[in-house]
């Protein structure tokens, strides 16, 4: 029996652990790798037992590794081998992780009720300490891009129905770049300042936040947009401008790395990040304010959507990233500031 048929013979939890082991270890490229050096008989049989999607998917990755030499397959193959030679052991840690999972998800389900199920300190607000910016500064020497305003001819379609209705998640772009105006709008729209109240203290935006508190920054991955080089910006809502903060000569690799691997987190024209600054919630609404961020995320990746589609392009929003490698992309210490959402922006083909 070769190495694909015993994948196949494996139960439904065996899989399930099995292809987890490899998505833990990143070891993903060695399984499609394995599949696209054996027979098309054998890959053919295999590929069967994955979902559309899935299959797809895989497909579309083969092509990196063609042609594929035999010593990347035997490499491949010893990596499946031994993790299927460690089946017994990763079946039993899997039980460990069940048994902790079940306990995380009483966490979870408090963590969701959290307003109503924990008497709160006092916060910081009600200590007056200073309250925290509402905008990450830019660096010193930073090159800062003013954005054009934001304006209603950039738009194709203005129907509110339409949009809503018409919504959808894009994965697959065109090599059509945005424009400039186009980049504006999509910022304006998910983190836009209307107001800046109490002497700079909160603000009110395009997107709703307990509180005003408006705990993130944006940092967009530019890949094609007219009038900006490659590299990654940071989003200055008060001024409504871009600040420079660095190029990267393999910015689809590392986009696909933080991406755990999905090919069009690279293979768009601008992919945008959230960050969160917890303490801007935290000020206000201490233990409370966390809950809130998340659903805050939530209402700016919306508005990401329906803008994307009054202009002509798509969006997917991701939460499946890794999360060390995207906060150290992006510079970020990871406790006072990480990446919490991501969405690849593109245009898409039109009917």
């Amino acid at each position: 029996m070769n190495i694909l048929e015993k994948i196949t013979a494996l139960n439904k939890k065996e899989r399930f652990v099995f292809l987890s082991e490899l998505y833990d270890k990143g070891l993903t490229d060695d399984l499609i790798r394995y599949i696209a050096g054996v027979p098309e008989n054998e890959s053919a049989k295999f590929l069967e037992t994955f979902s559309r999607y899935e299959r797809d998917h895989i497909l579309a990755e083969m092509e990196r590794f063609r042609p594929v030499t035999s010593a990347s397959i035997e490499a491949s193959g010893l990596i499946l081998k031994d993790i299927l030679n460690r089946m017994d052991s990763l079946l039993e840690h899997h039980e460990t992780v069940i048994r902790q999972g079940e306990q995380q998800i009483v966490v979870n389900r408090d963590f969701m009720k959290e307003w109503l199920t924990r008497e709160k300190p006092i916060s910081d607000q009600s200590l007056e300490k200073p309250c925290p910016p509402v905008q990450k500064m830019p660096t010193v020497d930073a090159i800062i891009t003013p954005l054009p305003p934001a304006a209603s001819q950039t738009l194709q379609q203005n129907d509110l129905f339409s949009l809503i209705r018409d919504r959808k998640s894009h994965r697959k772009f065109t090599d059509k770049p945005l424009t400039l105006d186009e980049l504006s709008f999509l910022l304006w729209s998910t983190q836009g300042i209307k107001k800046v109240l109490g002497n700079g203290v909160a603000t009110i935006r395009t997107v709703p936040s307990a509180g005003a508190r408006h705990p993130f920054e944006t940092y967009i991955a530019i890949n094609n947009v007219t009038g900006l080089k490659p590299g990654v910006y940071h989003y200055l809502p008060v001024d409504h401008a871009v600040e420079f903060m660095f190029d990267d000569k393999d910015m689809v690799g590392r986009l696909i790395e933080c991406g755990v691997g999905q090919k069009f987190v690279g293979e768009c024209a601008a992919c945008f990040f959230w960050s969160c600054i917890p303490y801007r919630g935290e000020w206000r609404y201490t233990t409370a304010s966390h809950k809130n961020m998340l659903l805050d995320a939530g209402h700016v990746c919306q508005n990401l959507y329906l803008a994307c589609e009054a202009i002509g392009c798509g969006t997917c929003a991701i939460g499946a990233y890794h999360q060390e490698k995207t906060d150290a992309f992006l510079r970020l210490d990871g406790y006072e500031e990480f990446v919490v959402y991501l969405s690849p922006v593109g245009k898409v083909k039109t009917s």
